[in-house]
């Protein structure tokens, strides 16, 4: 075998090594004997430092985007943590809402504090000590998620940077006129999940939040000193664009890039196999946005 082949071999494994992905799940208790799931991603080349990305209202860790965003952030040196909410609904393994009262009782804030013990978990527990090794983490959340990480990331001393994609600045302001006072006589909100042709119950966890704190996200935009990136598309339908534009005058710290041309989804569907131009655009810029 010649030097240059040698050479050439090493190379090859060296490449192979670096692009290799690992991925672990993990399950952290919580109150109510209620469980956060979730999968870490990461390569032998990390940076050791978590990224926990947060899902919306009716996703779930392995959704759409959210596999696409944790492997992008992991093929670029960081521990990528994707969650599962305890009351998402979800069962570990299906697509489809099937505890609805855990649907139903689910809030922002304890989603807050999943965020927190999620990462006090992962940072803490010996079994991650080789993998997570700096003491900083940022935050990336998708609509709701994105109201979720901003009001974490207010409270949170160790988070460096945040992401929040199409996220809920006004829950009023996305929701359609009356619909407040509906939910508040019928203690319930059906609202319908196109992709399951489900109808999914909000309880009135959510809307005491709603009514007692509705600049809740707002008033956390303020008192948040680190770097925010509110990524959001203008054909956006679901959460309206103008919310992110309102929400970017709140902080010299925020970066709001608009993707043209982009739904709710960044013109994904679910399963996301490969990237739209869209969301390609949006990993580039959380890519950008990490590294800086």
């Amino acid at each position: 075998m010649s030097c240059f082949t040698r050479v050439f071999k090493r190379l090859a494994v060296i490449s192979l090594l670096y692009f290799f992905m690992h991925k672990s799940f993990f399950s952290v208790p919580f109150k109510d004997e209620k469980l956060i799931r979730g999968d870490l991603y990461w390569q032998d080349s990390s940076n050791g430092k978590l990224v926990l990305i947060c899902h919306g209202l009716k996703a779930f860790r392995n959704w759409g985007i959210h596999p696409q965003i944790a492997k992008r952030v992991a093929h670029s040196g960081f521990v990528a943590g994707l969650i599962d909410f305890s009351l998402n609904g979800y069962k570990e393994g299906e697509e489809r809402v099937s505890n609805f009262e855990d649907f139903k009782s689910n809030s922002i804030l304890r989603e807050v504090e999943e965020i927190k013990t999620a990462a006090n978990y992962l940072l803490t527990d010996k079994k991650y000590k080789e993998i997570i090794t700096s003491p900083e983490i940022i935050l990336i959340g998708h609509s709701k998620g994105g109201a979720d990480v901003i009001v974490a990331g207010a409270d949170l001393s160790n988070v460096q940077k945040i992401v929040a994609l199409a996220p809920v600045i006004d829950f009023e302001l996305a929701m359609p006129k009356g619909v407040i006072a509906d939910w508040e006589r019928e203690g319930v909100l059906w609202i319908k999940d196109e992709r399951t042709e489900q109808m999914l119950p909000l309880g009135k966890n959510l809307l005491n939040e709603i009514k007692n704190s509705p600049n809740m996200v707002k008033e956390a935009l303020g008192k948040i000193k680190v770097p925010i990136l509110i990524i959001h598309g203008t054909e956006d339908e679901t959460v309206l664009f103008k919310g992110s534009e309102e929400a970017a005058s709140l902080n010299p710290r925020i970066k709001l890039v608009a993707i043209e041309g982009a739904d709710h989804n960044f013109n994904c569907d679910h399963p996301c196999i490969k990237p739209s131009k869209e969301l390609e655009q949006v990993l580039e810029n959380i890519v950008s946005f990490l590294c800086a």
